[in-house]
């Protein structure tokens, strides 16, 4: 979730009046329209740990914030960092803003919990996982 991702509405995925229609993520689009080509699909990230533990993320909040509407021809970028780290669970938030205007368009926000996809059940953040996502914690944006 912490990266920066570019995206440009297009037409077909407008409503009559070119506004983004109800139908399409703005957010999580971004990431279906940048895997497309590759054999991958889109779904949960998962892990290996060092150890070969399977692991991934449990959403156990999501909270979005739509300030406005994109339309056709708008150049939209998302950004997203980590806002709290603890021993098991993640908080990260995204912002998406109007390239050209530089007007903020939505936040989004997800809480985590590490995953252990064989166990079923939540684990520590393995260390290696842990440096990357420390990398790009900010908790001063909460």
């Amino acid at each position: 979730m912490s990266r920066r991702v570019e995206r440009l509405i297009e037409a077909d995925e407008c409503d009559a009046h070119g506004f983004l229609d109800d139908s399409q993520d703005a957010m999580f689009g971004m990431f279906r329209r940048a895997r497309m080509g590759d054999e991958q699909t889109f779904g949960p990230m998962t892990f290996v740990s060092q150890a070969g533990q399977r692991l991934g993320w449990a959403s156990m909040e999501t909270r979005s914030v739509r300030i406005a509407q994109p339309r056709a021809g708008d150049r939209l970028c998302s950004i997203g960092a980590e806002i709290g780290l603890h021993a098991k669970v993640r908080h990260s938030r995204r912002w998406m803003f109007n390239v050209t205007t530089g007007a903020l368009i939505s936040m989004n926000d997800n809480v985590n919990v590490a995953l252990d996809l064989d166990a079923r059940r939540s684990i520590e953040i393995p260390a290696e996982l842990r440096h990357q996502l420390q990398r790009r914690h900010v908790p001063e944006y909460a």
